[in-house]
């Protein structure tokens, strides 16, 4: 079952949210639990969840863009004057993705996905963006499947880190995301 979660289900759930995160990108300790529970006092806060019974398999959860914030401060100078004017003037940021290994496969993503894509407080914003790495083509494919496009290459947290890719979507004057 997909269900949509506003913050206070979300962080009644967090504990189950971070540890999804850190067995999907191994990365224990990360520091996530403080930065998924910033996010959810963002305006706009809505996450998808992926159920089995009560069994959390997986999320997408996002809010809206805004001055001040990382993606407007790092990301947005990164992308072409045209995506920067068209793409960060007002958005919605599908912040994390997330399914359980052993849950992959059967659909999961695609369903959070448009689920999270119909969502109210996605749809408000003429633009939804995310950001993937740039070596997980399977993520990749998906999200253009939905609609998304490639906005910045190459996009890098730290000069030696892994390459992301930042793709958008257009969600004004646009048709449903293509099976």
């Amino acid at each position: 079952m997909i269900a949509r979660w506003g913050r206070e289900r979300f962080l009644a759930r967090l504990g189950d949210v971070v540890a999804i995160y850190e067995t999907v990108w191994a990365r224990a300790g990360s520091g996530q639990r403080d930065v998924s529970a910033r996010r959810a006092t963002c305006p706009d806060f809505v996450c998808a969840a992926a159920l089995e019974d009560e069994r959390l398999l997986g999320f997408a959860y996002g809010s809206a863009g805004r001055p001040g914030e990382w993606w407007h401060e790092r990301v947005a100078p990164a992308a072409s004057a045209a995506a920067r004017g068209e793409w960060f003037a007002d958005y919605f940021v599908i912040a994390e993705v997330a399914v359980l290994p052993e849950a992959q496969g059967r659909g999961l993503g695609r369903r959070l996905m448009e689920e999270l894509l119909a969502a109210p407080e996605v749809r408000r914003h003429p633009v939804a963006l995310l950001m993937v790495d740039d070596a997980n083509e399977r993520a990749r494919a998906l999200y253009r499947s939905l609609g998304f496009e490639d906005g910045v290459r190459e996009f890098r947290f730290t000069p030696d880190g892994d390459t992301k890719r930042v793709m958008g979507r257009r969600l004004r004057d646009v048709g449903p995301p293509r099976p």
